[in-house]
């Protein structure tokens, strides 16, 4: 499966606002362009994510995060997502199988999967696919 960047931003989208008002599912909506007189009819369903706050690793709208920020897609089409309430980085399969990939509480030891963060930001892989991580709480100067 691939995945294109238009498909991760609605993603993100999805995450942060669910699907109609917060519930998951699928929405089904008809707009019309005023210049074109066309109508277009779209469906958007929740790759993953309930649309209400929690922390819970599972499948698709089984899963919930808390105020997801940030997003990168690895060169698997893996999706990557900063957690930033849940200080947590969650990883989603191209499945819809979202999983803690590191933190779950604040702190700021650690490396690997068992690194801590406090209130992750934006997440970047370099060219050695590694996942760099960037806080806003620890405010750490390389350490």
């Amino acid at each position: 499966m691939r995945i294109s960047i238009s498909t991760v931003i609605l993603i993100f989208f999805l995450l942060l606002n669910g699907c109609e008002g917060g519930g998951g599912g699928r929405s089904t909506t008809k707009t019309t362009n005023t210049s074109t007189n066309k109508t277009y009819t779209y469906t958007v369903t929740t790759f993953a994510g309930t649309g209400s706050s929690g922390f819970v690793n599972g499948t698709g709208t089984a899963a919930s995060f808390n105020a997801p920020y940030s997003l990168v897609l690895d060169t698997s089409g893996n999706i990557f997502v900063v957690d930033t309430t849940n200080s947590a980085i969650r990883k989603i399969t191209s499945s819809q199988v979202v999983t803690t990939f590191a933190g779950s509480t604040a702190g700021k030891r650690g490396t690997g999967t068992a690194a801590t963060f406090y209130k992750p930001a934006a997440l970047a892989f370099d060219s050695s696919s590694d996942l760099s991580v960037s806080e806003f709480g620890n405010q750490r100067n390389g350490h």
